[in-house]
This record gives structure tokens, C-alpha cells and sequence, in this order.
């Protein structure tokens, strides 16, 4: 027999299920990869159930600091598309016939737990489930009391032991429906030839980005694979190029100290690498390499070495030429605070992982220098709940590696500094008349 919907439940044959099914069971746990259209099956049902009847649905996740976090967005575009009764306000969605209501909220607020209101909720769906911790659930779920209420469940698990899934996965209250792109009629080719490129990068992540399967390393990841980089060779970048840079890591601690001259493809220009403690000679020798290339701007790493960007300031005090221009000096602190902190632990993961979608988009060409290559290549992420992102340290790295990743963490800063550096012309080239600087290029 052939079910008929109405235009606004037309999804993946898949998921069908859901709506067919949806008087039989009280839990509905629906997982898979990218493109699967969990999300937009799970709010056009929805938004058809409301129109029928007046209901209270909480669409909530374990944290939300902004209602863009939450699937807000994908009810809007939904109502705004097919043109449905409903009323679109800043916090919450109201039918303007039925008067059912759409709310959407975090469970976990400044490390506590908010549950409040959750009593005489119709349907809550957790979108996002992969992140919701056993404490989380626990506590949820038992306030879910109302009679004949749901709970939908939406996720791409990182691990086999998801606390969602070992929970509902298998109870016969629980329909629990498995799904990824290739299975969804509605997938766009653009989203099918992103698949396509990361499986030719890298089967893992394809196997858990696209295909949905849990990670077998516990979520732990390389940022940069080799296959990844080596896809850059060869590629030339042909534009106007107008910035250029000094990127520098010191150590004082027995490791390479470390100094590239990059410009905006990413392109190494210069190199110095020190071992050298003196931070006043290490000054002294990266303001003669940028001198040498005509640069301004520095990029340098200053935890426990703030005394080598004072000193660069002190000997590049500007130019007295007309139109010169002083030090630019962009300080790294790789512990201080990401300026996207629901998605990077701290500065340090955010660096990386700007720099591998450099990577990855191309916007960079391969980078003359096999250490720094390898370096890359070795550093590992892991990830902390669905979004926020943890770098491994260099303690960690050194430990494992028996090396520390001085010139990879110098090439990220560079690549991620080049944001900030100012647009650089020939006649910045420092002018050796004016000032007398250290021009010895080898550690004392």
C-alpha cells in the first residue's frame, strides 16, 4: 500500500518508520552520518504534528549559550519554505492556530543542571545526543512524566560506549533507526562530492563523518594526515600578494627555536632555527632575519618568553622614513581563551584547526621543510562532547614522540597570525642605514 503525505513529510523512505510507527513506542533513536536528514525529518514531523494538535515541544541539547546553537534555525527555513501558520519569535516558535509551542534550551547551565519546566512536555527531541552525558540522562529523562509523551534522540555517536545509545538502543520502547547519506534520496550532489573527497583523504573520517560508524580511537584524531598535506603539492596560488610575516617559537629549554618568514599562500620564504637560551640574542637574531625580508609584523609565542617580544618592540621602534610602519607585534598565548570557546578548548586548538581547513580548502602550498611536515602530520585532537575541540599539548607530544613539534607549532601560529598582518609592499624593506642591528645569523 502506498502512504501518502503531504508535501512537508517528504523524507528519506527510511524514515518513515518514525511517522508510521510513532503510536507504538515512546523513544525514537535516530543515528547515522552527514546528510542523513535526521534533523530535517525530526522538524518537518514535527511541525506537521503541531499544526494537528496543541503541543509543548523542547528541542534541547547538553549545553546552549545561544538559541543559533540549537535546530531554531531549521524550523524557520522549514516555516518560511512551505509557507506554514506558525509564528516565529526570538526564543520560541508558536502555531498561531493550535497554539502549540516550540522551545529550545541547554541542560546544563554554568555546570548545573536545568530542568525546570520539563514536567508537562509533550515531546522533547535531544538533537545532538552524541554529547549528552550519563549524568545528563539520568536526570532528563525521569522528568518526561506526562502520559503518552516522546523523546527523540538525533546523533553521529563518537565512541561504542554513548551513553544514549547503550541506554535505548535495544528497548523495546525504543525505535531506533540507522541511516547516512547514501540512503537519503534528497541528498544533494554537492554533499555527496564532499564524501566523496574525504573518503580519498581519509577512510576514518569518512567511516564516522559520512557513514556514521563510532570512532575506534575514542574520538582521538590527527588533526593534519599526511594524505591530507600531501594533496598540496603542487598546487601554486596565483593572487596579489601582500602580506608577509615572522613566525617565531623560542625555547630555552634544550628544544629548537624555531623562526620562519612566511607570506599569505603559506609559503616559506626564510628560516632560522636556534639553540639558544639567551632570550636577548634570540631578539636580536629575528629581528635581523625579518630585517633581511623587509618585515614588520611577528607572530611569536609568548608563554614564558614575553621578554623576546619587549625586546623586538625596543629595537624595531618604527621608521623614520615617511609611510614606515612600526612592529606589529600579535602575541600567542596558546592557554588563554579561544575566541570561539563552544567549539576550542583554548587558543592553541583553535590555531590548529584554522590552519588544517587552510589545509584542506587550499589556500596554502605545500611548505618546503620535511621536519615541520612530520611535526604536523603527529599532532593529535580529541574531542569533548559534539563540538569543543582539545589539542594535545607539547608535553603530551614530547612524551610520545620523543620530539617537541617547535617548527609545526611556529608554522600554525603563522598561518593563523596572517589574519592580523598588515598588507606589506617593497618599500617596507627595512632601510640598513637606519639603525644598527645584529646581523649575525647563528646562535652565540
Amino acid at each position: 500500500m502506498k502512504l501518502k503525505l503531504p508535501k512537508i513529510l517528504n523524507i528519506p523512505v527510511k524514515l518513515l518508520p518514525m511517522i508510521v510507527k510513532w503510536m507504538l513506542f515512546r523513544y525514537f533513536l535516530l543515528e547515522g552520518g552527514r546528510s542523513g536528514a535526521k534533523s530535517q525529518s525530526i522538524a518537518r514531523w514535527l511541525l506537521y504534528l503541531a499544526e494537528q494538535h496543541k503541543l509543548k515541544i523542547v528541542c534541547g541539547r547538553e549545553t546552549q549559550t545561544s538559541i543559533e546553537e540549537s535546530v531554531y534555525t531549521i524550523f524557520c527555513e522549514l516555516i518560511r519554505k512551505h509557507k506554514l501558520a506558525y509564528h516565529i519569535l526570538a526564543t520560541e516558535i508558536r502555531h498561531i492556530k493550535t497554539g502549540s509551542k516550540f522551545k529550545f534550551r541547554g541542560f546544563r547551565e554554568q555546570g548545573r543542571h536545568n530542568i525546570k519546566g520539563l514536567e508537562d512536555v509533550d515531546i522533547l527531541w535531544i538533537d545532538e545526543a552524541q554529547a549528552i552525558t550519563k549524568d545528563t540522562l539520568d536526570i532528563v529523562i525521569p522528568t518526561i512524566r506526562k502520559d503518552s509523551s516522546k523523546v527523540i534522540f538525533s546523533m553521529n555517536r563518537f565512541t561504542e560506549e554513548d551513553a544514549v545509545y547503550n541506554k535505548f538502543w535495544n528497548r523495546p520502547d525504543c525505535l531506533h533507526i540507522y541511516i547516512n547519506y547514501l540512503e537519503n534520496q534528497h541528498c544533494p550532489q554537492k554533499m555527496i562530492d564532499e564524501a566523496n573527497i574525504c573518503k580519498e583523504l581519509n577512510i576514518e573520517d569518512y567511516d564516522h563523518i559520512w557513514l556514521g560508524k563510532p570512532r575506534k580511537d575514542g574520538g582521538i584524531l590527527k588533526v593534519v594526515t599526511p594524505a591530507m598535506y600531501e594533496a598540496l603539492k603542487g598546487i601554486q596560488i596565483h593572487r596579489p600578494l601582500s602580506k608577509r610575516l615572522l613566525t617565531g617559537d623560542p625555547s630555552l629549554g634544550g628544544d629548537e627555536c624555531v623562526a620562519y618568514i612566511i607570506n599569505e599562500n603559506g609559503r616559506k620564504l626564510d628560516e632560522l632555527f636556534l639553540h639558544e637560551r639567551d632570550e636577548m640574542k634570540i631578539a636580536g637574531c629575528w629581528v635581523a632575519l625579518a630585517n633581511r625580508n623587509g618585515v614588520t609584523d611577528y607572530v611569536i609565542d609568548v608563554i614564558g618568553f614575553k621578554g623576546i617580544a619587549d625586546r623586538i618592540r625596543e629595537l624595531v621602534p618604527g621608521k623614520r622614513k615617511e609611510g614606515g610602519l612600526k612592529c606589529n607585534m600579535i602575541e600567542i598565548k596558546g592557554s588563554q581563551a579561544s575566541s570561539k570557546p563552544k567549539d576550542y578548548l583554548n587558543l592553541r586548538a583553535e590555531i590548529h584547526m584554522y590552519t588544517m581547513q587552510e589545509i584542506v580548502d587550499k589556500n596554502v602550498e605545500y611548505f618546503d621543510d620535511p621536519v615541520m611536515r612530520k611535526q604536523l602530520c603527529d599532532i593529535w585532537i580529541k574531542k569533548l562532547g559534539s563540538r569543543l575541540l582539545k589539542i594535545e599539548g607539547k608535553p603530551d607530544i614530547r612524551k610520545r614522540c620523543q620530539y617537541s613539534p617547535d617548527r609545526s607549532d611556529a608554522y600554525n601560529q603563522g598561518i593563523w597570525g596572517l589574519q592580523f598582518c598588515r598588507p606589506w609592499t617593497k618599500k617596507d624593506a627595512y632601510d640598513m642605514d637606519e639603525e644598527e642591528v645584529n646581523t649575525n645569523w647563528q646562535a652565540a
